[in-house]
């Protein structure tokens, strides 16, 4: 009797993994295909993160469920907007300005392994927390480095050929954003500018004067995140003039450049925060969009 009980038990179907439901549910209507091991890639990238977050202030965004759906599957809702637009392959390569915990950047590097993805902040800290998230996930397409916009020119041979898809999720005024990107973006690249629910009418017209200005062309608004949830708007522009040629002096680049042009590949690994039941092994933390 015991034995038989013994293998019953041992065959018990396990309990789904609540937060992988909630990502592959909101990849699925967002129309997002994802393997088993995206998912396991972006659920990891998101435990390191809300795992360093408990020691440095990342994202205020604490209970893994939530960060979920407003960090991964809202990062995701962009590759539906990318293909609306353009109507192509994946980009080759993505610019995450401010990519703050590594969103959109990072979920965007999983989703399209063939891309090469660039996520840049000038905080150190964080790009230093998203380095090691990085390296945990095992996200190979995907780097961190410690920059501001205006000084990527002076370091990174990729800045100057410029990028197919530039992306700035809840970071800061539109035309100051699109000024930023001009310089970066390839011809015939898209800008993609996640925003709350409703920018005000200001704003946007602040926005396509700031385009119209920048030789960028205006692309219908598009709504990101999960259908029946919280919804974002996205202002998208396209380049369809050559990338602004600005002259940079690398010794000027190079002095007002606090990081010392560090790329931050590995971050520190062994003062990781430890504990937390949500995510199993690793800590958890317990504009409209989160950053």
């Amino acid at each position: 009797m015991r034995d038989s009980l013994a293998v019953s038990e041992e065959h018990q179907p396990t309990e789904p993994d609540p937060l992988e439901t909630i990502l592959r549910e909101g990849a699925d209507a967002l129309g997002v295909a994802l393997d088993d091991k995206q998912v396991g890639q972006l659920l990891a990238y998101l435990a390191n993160v809300l795992e360093w977050n408990q020691k440095i202030n990342v994202t205020a965004v604490r209970s893994p469920k939530e960060a979920v759906v407003r960090h991964l599957v809202d990062s995701l809702s962009l590759v539906p907007v990318w293909h609306a637009l353009n109507d192509a392959a994946p980009p080759g390569a993505v610019l995450d300005l401010g990519t703050g915990g590594g969103f959109p950047g990072a979920p965007l590097a999983i989703a399209w392994p063939e891309c090469r993805a660039l996520l840049i902040d000038g905080t150190g800290k964080k790009i230093k927390i998203v380095a090691d998230s990085i390296d945990v996930a095992g996200i190979a397409n995907a780097e961190a480095f410690q920059s501001r916009a205006e000084q990527l020119h002076a370091h990174r041979e990729d800045a100057i050929q410029g990028f197919d898809l530039c992306v700035a999720r809840a970071v800061g005024p539109a035309p100051r954003l699109l000024h930023e990107f001009r310089r970066l973006v390839a011809p015939g690249g898209t800008i993609l500018l996640m925003k709350g629910a409703e920018p005000t009418d200001e704003e946007v017209e602040a926005a396509n004067v700031a385009a119209r200005k920048a030789e960028l062309t205006p692309l219908p608004h598009q709504l990101t995140g999960m259908p029946g949830g919280d919804r974002g708007t996205v202002l998208a522009f396209r380049c369809d003039a050559e990338p602004v040629k600005r002259p940079t002096r690398r010794r000027d680049a190079r002095r007002n450049l606090r990081h010392r042009n560090v790329r931050h590949r590995n971050g520190p690994r062994g003062d990781r925060p430890t504990g937390g039941d949500d995510f199993p092994g690793r800590g958890s933390g317990g504009s409209s969009r989160a950053r």
